[in-house]
């Protein structure tokens, strides 16, 4: 064999690798909300929208599993992940958390806004293969999305993926400026149906679909609650960072 096929048969091994791994990976900003009580708001355009939820939240890799908290005879409800577009936010109130949850946020809390310089390094070191991983799974979308290599020549093969590279480094989920606001008080800005709402919280994380404020004075119906909320980041970027 030359070259050539060993290098396309090394990327579509890669690729097939990676997919697995992408298939079973949570995201991290999900995970943060993992097994906590939590209150799902739903994009409702229409009257015959789905109400709000409340329940348990349980992540998979593929969907979440909300534990309900009503009294009707269903147990749960399963939201799939091509379902996710329809969340405006999932909120979980500090006030419904127990002993024991409230001392492990506190914990995770003092550790973002006292960052340690080994948490610092460590962080580094997932971006870094966080923004590796990333590439090689474009570049594999890329390559297993290519059934009729005949058609291309070689010349045109390497450049195409070479310019699938680089873009894959800017479409990245890591954003350099938020990184020095982890930690940090922030303007969350949210636009759904041209109505921009702002949300100030600390920046507890982030990912290529989510953000996650801490601390966040949500008003729900007529009271102000202490919450974290989770963004979509499809209609929300960090627009301020406060004094």
């Amino acid at each position: 064999m030359d070259s050539f096929t060993i290098t396309i048969i090394i990327i579509s091994l890669s690729g097939f690798i990676g997919a697995f791994i992408k298939g079973k990976k949570k995201d991290r900003c999900l995970k943060e909300l993992n097994q906590s009580n939590i209150h799902i708001i739903k994009i409702k355009r229409e009257e015959k929208d789905e109400s709000d939820i409340l329940g348990q939240l349980n992540i998979e890799a593929n969907c979440m599993e909300i534990k309900l908290n009503d009294n009707t005879k269903k147990e749960n409800l399963i939201l799939y992940k091509n379902e996710y577009v329809s969340i405006n936010k999932i909120i979980r109130y500090t006030e419904l958390q127990n002993e024991k949850e409230k001392k492990e946020r506190k914990i995770e809390f003092n550790k973002i806004t006292n960052p340690s310089l080994f948490r610092k390094m460590k962080r580094t070191i997932i971006i870094f293969f966080n923004i590796t991983k990333d590439a090689i799974f474009e570049l594999s979308e890329t390559m297993l999305s290519k059934t009729k290599l005949s058609s291309l020549n070689q010349t045109e093969f390497v450049e195409s993926i070479k310019s699938h590279t680089s873009q894959s480094a800017t479409i990245s989920s890591y954003q350099p400026i938020w990184e020095r606001y982890i930690g940090k008080k922030v303007v969350l800005e949210q636009i759904i149906d041209n109505i921009k709402i702002e949300y100030s919280g600390i920046l507890k994380e982030y990912s290529g679909n989510y953000i996650l404020l801490y601390d966040v004075n949500f008003k729900n119906k007529s009271q102000i609650k202490n919450s974290d909320i989770l963004f979509p980041r499809g209609n929300s970027v960090i627009r301020n960072l406060l004094r």
